[in-house]
């Protein structure tokens, strides 16, 4: 192997490694939005996935927050245009999505009901996930 060759294949499995590094991050961190209930808020609620880096971010976190079931929650996000539809979901009772809302950004901004984000229509903490227009959770 020729030393230019060497160095193109090595570079070649370091950026693999990253990708792979970064998907791991990416699979870990939609297995805790997806396994864990909603225990009270905490600051990492509202970070976005390993993979998206400074791509996409929380520019208002839900508020109010907590809400009745007759109040207007509102939540603004921001993800680059290569991001394409946000769609916000909650967490059904079978452990499913069900949508709430979709929107074309790059800002979005999704207003709804909080009884809208509840399974069962009720007030209460609720898990809610956002992915993007490649069905990755943001």
């Amino acid at each position: 192997m020729t030393p230019r060759l060497a160095v193109f294949a090595l570079a070649l499995v370091t950026l693999a490694g990253c990708d792979s590094a970064a998907s791991d991050a990416q699979l870990t961190f939609e297995a805790v939005a997806f396994g864990s209930t909603s225990n009270g808020v905490t600051p990492d609620d509202w970070k976005p996935g390993p993979i998206f880096g400074a791509g996409a971010s929380v520019t208002v976190p839900a508020s109010p927050n907590p809400a009745t079931p007759g109040e207007r929650v509102t939540i603004q996000l921001y993800g680059d245009d290569t991001l394409g539809l946000f769609s916000l979901y909650r967490r059904a009772l079978d452990g499913g999505l069900q949508l709430v809302q979709s929107q074309s950004g790059p800002a979005y901004t999704f207003t709804f009901f909080a009884s809208d984000a509840s399974p069962t229509g009720t007030s209460g903490s609720s898990r809610l996930i956002v992915l993007d227009g490649f069905q990755r959770v943001v």
